[in-house]
């Protein structure tokens, strides 16, 4: 057939990832009281409402008046994670007042007399857990904002 597309996964990391799926099983359980449920889980230490939480989101700002404090407050109330960006246009300063728990993300790259000052000012704010993201070795091009006009720290 043209066109078709396969799996690029080499046979033995398909055969591989087959046979973990294989291990579990879904079992629908019709008529059980879920009444009593209870979602909480422990992270880090700390026990949250849910399993889950709010991921870093740079600028948020954009979309919602100080939009990093509401998330930090909506993740206080609902009693979840929220990881405030490195990219946020709130003051990490901030955020701890709203909520205590939340946690900060910092992208350590770059000049390297530049991170301990960072660090040191992310824990002077309040901040008890930090995220360290290693997934951007290099930042990518933003051609498409250039374009647009788009800068950080924003400017009209």
């Amino acid at each position: 057939v043209t066109g078709v597309q396969t799996c690029a996964l080499p046979i033995s990391a398909r055969t591989a990832n087959r046979k973990d799926f294989a291990l579990y099983d879904l079992v629908p359980r019709m008529f059980k009281d879920v009444g009593t449920r209870d979602l909480s889980h422990i992270l880090l230490g700390e026990r949250y409402s849910a399993p889950f939480g709010i991921a870093p989101m740079g600028f948020c700002g954009l979309t919602s008046y100080r939009g990093d404090l509401v998330m930090a407050r909506s993740a206080a109330a609902a009693d979840i994670p929220m990881v405030l960006s490195a990219s946020s246009l709130a003051r990490l300063e901030d955020i701890p007042p709203v909520n205590p728990r939340a946690w900060f993300q910092a992208y350590l790259r770059g000049r390297l007399d530049a991170i301990d000052p960072m660090i040191d000012r992310v824990e002077a704010a309040g901040f008890k857990t930090l995220v360290i993201t290693a997934d951007v070795p290099v930042v990518g091009s933003r051609e498409n904002n250039i374009r647009a006009g788009f800068t950080a720290p924003l400017r009209p």
